[in-house]
């Protein structure tokens, strides 16, 4: 076990401020994602000594397990002792497996007859012939090459194509140069390497802030502003006390202009330092409906990074954020509260914050809270981003058997019974499957209701669905009425009721007994009675098939017989 550090001490500025934990997490998992999605199970990396090399090693033994990662040092003979020395010592702290690899005779090799050649450009043949052994490496070793670089060096274009910027994946690349020193102490990494002057050992005494020209404190401050914030150059100017303008040196190693090369960075889809994104983003994050662990990895990470979730009930979306190792701040948000809340809300985000958009359970706005948010966001012109997750109504169906084909979503009905009455009467001659919502105090009298409106139809009743005490049942109304006889329902309930036209469940053999065109429903009633088919389920049967409650079939059974006499 590696004895973890002592609190930082350095002074980290307010805005670049990380939750080390969340932050580490997501890393993990990010680096076991997408080493598995790229068919790996091993890595394969530089190890310099410094903090940038250290925090990504360290991740990746957690990630993958210490004898899974490979940490090759790969020095020139101008490369600083102690830089090597702290690679070993890293090297034991976690376990893993390592390499030591010289690279001077290649570098020697080529610049013999090239006495000229600049510091600049043996810098950069460093960069790209390290990258080459890692990449032979991994050939070897069947692993993914993973990266060092982080947002800084990435935003100001620090890095040599082809060289470190060419790494299979990057899991530094979303945090700023301060945030990975915090990060590092988190991890367990030692003082003297999380606090030692950055360098890319690149050449004897070679320091990035020398090359840079500013303090990379000073630099993620102003990238934070200009970046993530978007504020204008003018505004980044006054919030930072300075009138110099953010420039790099001219010997800097350089990246093409939002170039990330092969590098994937924990943004995702997203191009690694852009800065085009409308000011405030808005989250629409889709949340377990019943079982906790199908919060997907996505949307964790949306959950992580914004500075606030609104939510329903904040009680229960605290109890899902400490399952997932998260702390964001909650405001409620709620049908009762929505309007008050949505200035509150649309301010966050005109100051560049992250918000996200939660409901108790699935995803909002479909039967709860969000369109007045989302709508207002939109129109105010933030970023409205979907993270899409568990569903009531998708899991219903999928599990349902009913014949696939479009269904009518309806939610929930209202609650007076004059009304739900009514809304039910509008609905009986809807072709489509009918998916409901109810409370588990209404269902039974809303089945009854539906029983004599609509007929005794083919139903599939979801109850606590993904939940431990799950339920899943099929028949007709009757059949599930007759099921829920002596026992109160509980838990949250949703069914999906056949429509008016059509057998809701894929046919399976032809029985012999198909309806003949423009035959009555009494005369269907007649023919397979005398088939052979039991009086009550012959009824039954047809008033299903056309949508009619046995009370009126069994009127028109009556006048069809009478008009014959």
């Amino acid at each position: 076990m590696i004895a973890r550090g002592p609190a930082p001490t350095f002074d980290l500025p307010a805005e670049l401020a990380l939750d080390v934990v969340t932050a580490s997490a997501l890393l993990v998992d990010f680096i076991r994602r997408e080493t598995r999605k790229a068919g790996f199970s091993r890595a394969v990396m530089g190890l310099s000594g410094g903090v940038d090399s250290a925090a990504a090693a360290f991740l990746a033994a957690r990630a993958l397990g210490p004898t899974n990662v490979l940490c090759a040092s790969l020095p020139y003979r101008t490369s600083s002792a102690d830089s090597l020395r702290d690679a070993r010592r890293l090297v034991r702290l976690l376990g893993t497996r390592s390499v030591r690899i010289a690279i001077t005779p290649m570098i020697d090799a080529y610049f013999k007859r090239q006495s000229g050649a600049s510091a600049l450009r043996r810098g950069n043949k460093m960069a790209r012939e390290r990258m080459a052994v890692l990449y032979d490496l991994s050939a070897r070793e069947g692993a993914i090459v993973v990266g060092t670089s982080n947002k800084t060096e990435l935003l100001l274009g620090y890095g040599t194509i082809f060289g470190d910027l060419a790494c299979g994946i990057n899991p530094l690349g979303d945090l700023y140069k301060t945030q990975v020193r915090s990060l590092a102490l988190e991890l367990g990494v030692p003082r003297n390497v999380a606090f030692k002057v950055p360098t890319a050992d690149l050449w004897a005494g070679q320091s990035d802030e020398d090359e840079i020209g500013y303090r990379y404190r000073d630099v993620d401050r102003l990238l934070r502003l200009l970046v993530d914030r978007r504020a204008t150059p003018d505004e980044a100017v006054s919030a930072h006390n300075s009138s110099d303008e953010l420039r790099s040196s001219p010997s800097c190693r350089r990246a093409p202009s939002g170039s990330t090369s092969s590098t994937r960075a924990t943004g995702g889809d997203s191009a690694v330092g852009a800065s085009r994104e409308p000011r405030g983003t808005l989250f629409v994050v889709g949340t377990p409906i019943g079982n906790l662990d199908d919060l997907s990895p996505r949307a964790v990470e949306a959950l992580a990074s914004s500075d606030l979730i609104a939510c329903e009930d904040t009680r229960r979306t605290r109890v899902l954020l400490t399952r997932h190792g998260l702390s964001t701040r909650l405001v409620s948000y709620h049908a009762f509260n929505e309007g008050r809340r949505l200035p509150d809300l649309l301010e966050a985000l005109q100051r560049g914050g992250r918000v996200a958009l939660v409901s108790d359970g699935g995803t909002p706005g479909i039967s709860d809270p969000g369109a007045l948010l989302v709508r207002a966001a939109r129109e105010a012109g933030y970023r409205v981003v979907p993270i899409p997750g568990p569903s009531a109504i998708t899991t219903l169906v999928s599990a349902s058997g009913f014949a696939p084909g479009p269904f009518t979503f309806i939610g929930f009905l209202p609650h007076r019974k004059g009304e739900r009455r009514r809304t039910l009467q509008a609905l009986r001659a809807e072709p489509r499957p009918l998916l409901f919502f109810e409370s588990p105090r209404r269902f039974i009298a809303t089945l009854a209701d539906a029983l004599e409106i609509l007929g005794d139809r083919d139903v599939c009743v979801g109850r606590e669905m993904t939940k431990l005490h799950e339920e899943l049942l099929t028949g007709t109304i009757t059949t599930l009425m007759a099921a829920f006889e002596g026992r109160e329902p509980r838990g949250e309930i949703a069914f999906l009721l056949a429509g008016s036209s059509r057998a809701p469940f894929p046919a399976v053999a032809s029985t012999g007994q198909e309806v003949k065109l423009n035959e009555s429903p009494a005369s269907r009633v007649r023919r397979l009675i005398d088939s052979g088919v039991d009086r009550k389920e012959a009824m039954r049967r047809v008033a299903r098939e056309a949508g009619l409650s046995r009370r009126d079939l069994y009127r028109q059974v009556v006048s069809e017989r009478m008009k014959k006499e």
